[in-house]
């Protein structure tokens, strides 16, 4: 027999199945979720390293545009006609002279040129021109030399027509001390000829390189990772680290602070190609080997431009994500509860007129309406060779009941008897109160009119107790009426009309018991 559900009106029973809606929904929700999270965090990776890709290359391009002319600013220099009328470069040392007056212009010019160094043959230097503030000066004669010039100096005088020196890129020195505050600088010479091809001695130009850097910074950016230019030692040239360690090779106490001491495994690493991405313990390594100056032999003056994320950056970015995603979730899961309690409201306010139109309220059994659907679902199953049997139920005895003990007996005596008969009859077969102290019941016929007859007898028998009241005790029974699908006809009204019939046969034979519809006015009883 189909079973309503009982507890529809129970508030309890709405939890549940907020509950359980609400717990298939979460395990969805949480399912997507992870999903998403897993799929956004890899994007979000992709979106890092592409980023820090592009940083190190703006930073590379920075550097190579920033350098590009000095070549043309150094042959310009060493290739002043009048220069080429000169015997010995010493002669410029006149400030007065052309040549002397020419240098001095294009320093004046060319602010990101610090000094012009002259050197005779010898590699001795013989004056320079310099800056000071605003001004351009030239040395006096004799002006101490200093020791890292002779070593340029001599390495200039060694190189051919249009061949050209360039220092590593270090703080300026004054008579063997860096500066203070540092000054980055480069530089740059060639040997000097006159017009017949003569060398005469050797110029030099300090490139100041603070720009260089600033311009490397600003194109670089901030980006995710640390901003770094190495070079080919691995010392660092410019950090935006808050421990920066530039500069180490510059001071005897820090010649041991390189990337290689840091991270040897990713300077091998990076060791093994000109660019790439490297990601280890210890984060995104992401790099770039640049060629600075144009017109140089492969590898023979290289730096390399570095954005060093390192993996706590990369944990807390990850973490902040995680945050996001919890915020969002706890967001979705609130949603989710609210929609869920919604729909399960309103399922079960649906479910409870469904229950109102379509279930008796008194007994919980299946009203007129819900029996007619059953029996014109069973008409249609009748035609195709499924037989079964209607029994109408007339309870005897009830009116005798509701005229002594009230009517709120009566329903608490109807309440008992449906409760018997739902324990009486098969979990396929269709119970319902038609109204008053009528029922019916739909029995499918495995066995023909033996199951109508077997089922009669459990219903009389389980309606035989009396039934315990507040009151006292009462008896009631049950007069059957049976009509079978085919035999007695084949339509609702042919079916319902037989089984009333034979229900008044009982009736008049003494109640309390069943009888099949037979055209002759007798009928098999039971009682």
């Amino acid at each position: 027999m189909e079973q309503p559900d009982w507890n529809i009106n129970r508030p309890s029973h709405h939890y549940q199945a907020f509950i359980l809606l609400f717990a298939t929904t979460l395990g969805f929700l949480g399912a997507l979720l992870y999903l998403l999270f897993r799929w956004e965090s890899a994007a979000h990776y992709g979106e890092i390293r592409q980023e820090e890709l592009e940083k190190v290359q703006r930073g590379s391009e920075a550097i190579v545009q920033h350098l590009e002319g000095r070549y043309s600013d150094l042959y310009f220099l060493a290739d002043l006609t009048s220069l080429h009328r000169i015997e010995e470069i010493s002669q410029i040392q006149n400030g007065t002279s052309e040549v002397a007056s020419e240098y001095i212009s294009f320093v004046d010019r060319k602010v990101q040129y610090e000094q012009i160094h002259f050197f005779n043959r010898s590699g001795k230097q013989l004056f320079h021109i310099y800056r000071s503030g605003k001004t351009i000066h030239i040395s006096e004669p004799g002006m101490h030399q200093d020791a890292g010039t002779v070593r340029y100096a001599r390495g200039i005088n060694r190189l051919a027509v249009n061949e050209v020196y360039i220092s590593p890129l270090e703080l300026y020195k004054n008579l063997g001390r860096v500066e203070t505050p540092p000054k980055p600088v480069i530089h740059l010479g060639t040997p000097v000829f006159n017009q017949n091809k003569q060398q005469i001695g050797a110029i030099m130009v300090s490139l100041l390189a603070s720009p260089l850097l600033d311009r490397f910074a600003t194109a670089s950016g901030v980006q995710y990772g640390y901003t770094e230019l190495l070079n080919a030692e691995g010392y660092w040239l410019y950090s935006n680290d808050s421990t920066d360690r530039s500069w180490g090779f510059m001071f005897p106490h820090r010649t041991a602070e390189t990337l290689p001491r840091d991270y040897p495994d990713e300077w091998k690493q990076m060791q093994a190609s000109p660019s790439g991405q490297i990601r280890s313990d210890n984060g995104l390594f992401t790099y770039q080997r640049v060629a600075p100056f144009e017109d140089m032999p492969e590898g023979a003056y290289e730096w390399t431009v570095l954005s060093r994320l390192p993996e706590d950056k990369l944990e807390d970015m990850g973490a902040g994500m995680k945050v996001q995603f919890l915020i969002f979730a706890g967001v979705m899961l609130v949603l989710s509860a609210a929609v869920t309690w919604q729909y399960t409201k309103s399922r079960a306010y649906k479910q409870q007129l469904e229950y109102m139109a379509l279930y008796d309220p008194v007994t919980g059994l299946p009203n007129r309406i819900k029996f007619f659907r059953a029996l014109d679902d069973a008409l249609k199953e009748g035609r195709k060779d499924q037989r079964f049997a209607l029994l109408f139920l007339d309870l005897d005895g009830f009116k005798a009941v509701n005229d002594t003990y009230g009517h709120e007996a009566g329903d608490e005596v109807l309440r008992m008897v449906g409760s018997r008969l739902r324990g009486s009859v098969r979990s396929g077969d269709t119970l319902a109160r038609m109204g008053g102290d009528e029922f019916n019941l739909l029995i499918k016929l495995d066995n023909g009119a033996q199951d109508a007859e077997e089922a009669s007898k459990r219903i009389l028998a389980a309606l035989s107790a009396p039934f315990e009241l507040s009151g006292g005790q009462c008896r009631v029974g049950a007069s059957i009426g049976i009509s079978l699908y085919d035999v007695d006809g084949r339509e609702r009204e042919t079916l319902l009309h037989k089984a009333d019939s034979a229900m008044y046969v009982i009736k008049g034979q003494g109640k309390n018991g069943f009888a099949f519809y037979q055209e002759e006015e007798h009928s098999v009883k039971y009682k």
